[in-house]
């Protein structure tokens, strides 16, 4: 439908003043040209709609079969985590979209077989708002294990439990126990950080965990920490699982527990910070799982012993290790602490070894290590050297030994206050840079696979020479793998900011992800260094992959 034309087109931008019938003429013309406009309007809905309707009919997601739908709904899921139940995140999103998916997501167990439970805790002052939801959040975690079938759970368990005097509160937590004890035949994987209230419903369980492979232990959350309880539960979770090779805790193991470790046949061992373990207490545990132990980290603390007790264990052959990461989380300044450490790698043998990490503030002497590689004659792709480097002669004479090495990180244990050898700590670390960086006066060049490398504590003037080492293993003549990432800290500002900043941002362009940054707060030597390519699912674990906070902790030169 056409409008007929606006008698007042000729008047279009000139000083025109409509008379008071004009104007009311105005305004009719207006309105029916809002009621044309809101009719259009309407019209070009409806056909929108029909538009889309029809589209959606034809979009290449229907035509997907839903077994494929079920691989791609398995691909959302997070690796290295476990999913916590929360509507905006996978599995549970699939479940809001259509029906269609709908379906596909709830009749497939495996999206369900892992879970984060957090015992939430109802405040004194908003109880029954939080006592509701907590009903709630109850109900839908029974839902969500209910269709995870019969297949083999993943669970991540945390939080302090009941702290309120409140009629039903711990009922509830005692039907989500229950819930999960019900299910402790199919348990596969389980990690703890709960309080001694929610242990000690576990504790209470006669559950056999037969299918139960990996164990996680961070302790008590909220609660004093009562070691009688820890032992109590980590006693009771192990003398039940028959099938257990994977343990990590953060809590000392009691060492009565060690002929249960030992009938284990455990192939990873983890503890991380909290209290450490002697020099002789680790050599047990390594003696107790030889023949099966494939990743193996600890902390140890040094009480003064006598070297020569050390002497009297026997050689221990690790023919199966592929991970040994060894760190200490005190300082002590004993004068037995070197020797220690020395008898420890005098006494082991790995074959096998492929990632190599050693954090500790003493050292033995280099050739503790070399000797070490020498006769194992093992092929490191990782190796981590964070303490006092003592002789840079004997350090490069260990990388030589390391041709197949992937990923090196090196740093001097310098910037600390009881560290008097400081600057000449960080001169040492310098030499080892010249030493890697390619050129025609080397013509044995250390490590030639290198793609990841990380030095700290730097001085600002190795950061020209850390250039040209990245520079000379990216070059296409060299000899050498490229380069793909480095990353350096920095205790001061670099010299020559324009020149390292020109340099860097042409790294980058070849490919390179490349980092300089600097901290107030000097990396910790204490937190055990991990040198498995592969991080585990739960923060305390992750962070320490990293050999320094993540960069959002430090302010980044370039």
């Amino acid at each position: 439908m056409s409008l007929p034309p606006s008698p007042f087109l000729s008047k279009f931008g000139t000083n025109f003043v409509p008379t008071p019938a004009e104007r009311l003429e105005i305004h009719r013309l207006i309105s029916v040209r809002q009621e044309r406009l809101a009719q259009l309007r309407a019209e070009q809905d409806e056909l929108q709609r029909f538009i889309d309707g029809h589209l959606a009919f034809v979009v290449p997601i229907r035509r997907v079969h839903p077994d494929i739908l079920r691989e791609i709904f398995a691909q959302c899921i997070p690796v290295h985590e476990v999913p916590a139940p929360r509507a905006l995140d996978a599995p549970l999103l699939f479940t809001g979209v259509c029906r269609l998916w709908r379906e596909v997501a709830i009749s497939t167990p495996s999206l369900w077989h892992r879970i984060h439970i957090h015992l939430p805790t109802p405040t004194q002052r908003h109880y029954a708002r939080d006592s509701s939801f907590l009903h709630l959040w109850k109900e839908g975690v029974s839902t969500w294990l209910q269709r995870s079938g019969t297949v083999p759970l993943a669970l991540s368990i945390s939080g302090s439990g009941p702290t309120l005097e409140v009629e039903g509160e711990s009922t509830i937590y005692g039907d989500i126990a229950r819930q999960l004890l019900l299910r402790a035949s199919r348990w596969k994987s389980l990690s703890l950080n709960l309080s001694n209230s929610v242990g000690s419903m576990l504790v209470a369980s006669t559950a056999e965990l037969s299918s139960l492979e990996e164990l996680e232990f961070d302790g008590y959350h909220g609660d004093a920490y009562v070691p009688g309880n820890y032992y109590d539960l980590l006693e009771a979770m192990l003398g039940r699982t028959p099938s257990l090779r994977k343990l990590r805790s953060r809590r000392l193991l009691p060492q009565d527990l060690l002929p249960v470790i030992r009938r284990n046949h455990l192939t990873e061992i983890v503890f991380l910070h909290g209290d450490a373990l002697t020099t002789s207490q680790v050599i047990r545990l390594l003696s107790s799982s030889s023949f099966s132990l494939r990743h193996f980290t600890v902390g140890i603390t040094y009480q003064d012993e006598n070297p020569h007790q050390i002497n009297i264990f026997p050689p221990i052959t690790l023919p199966y290790l592929e991970t040994l990461n060894i760190g200490s989380p005190f300082y002590t300044d004993l004068p037995s602490e070197e020797l220690e450490l020395q008898h420890f790698f005098d006494l082991i043998t790995v074959p096998r070894l492929i990632n190599f990490s050693v954090c500790t503030p003493t050292t033995p002497p280099m050739t503790t290590f070399v000797d070490l590689i020498t006769r194992s004659g093992c092929a490191l792709r990782s190796f981590v050297l964070n303490h006092p480097i003592s002789g840079v002669e004997k350090l490069i004479d260990l990388l030589a030994l390391m041709p197949s090495l992937r990923q090196l990180k090196l740093t001097a244990m310098s910037g600390f206050d009881h560290n008097p050898w400081a600057k000449e700590q960080q001169l040492q670390l310098g030499h080892s840079i010249d030493s890697l960086t390619p050129s025609s006066a080397n013509i044995d060049i250390l490590c030639p696979n290198i793609e990841f490398l990380m030095f700290g504590i730097c001085l600002p003037s190795q950061a020209v020479p850390i250039l040209a080492l990245a520079e000379a293993r990216c070059a296409e003549q060299s000899s050498t793998r490229k380069l793909k990432r480095l990353q350096a800290c920095f205790e001061e500002l670099i010299d020559n900011g324009t020149e390292v900043s020109s340099r860097l941002e042409a790294l980058r362009k070849q490919g390179v992800l490349v980092q300089f940054c600097s901290s107030d707060e000097a990396p910790q030597w204490g937190d055990p260094i991990l040198t498995d390519p592969e991080p585990y699912s739960h923060d305390y674990i992750h962070s320490s992959e990293l050999w320094w906070p993540e960069t959002g902790d430090y302010h980044i030169y370039y």
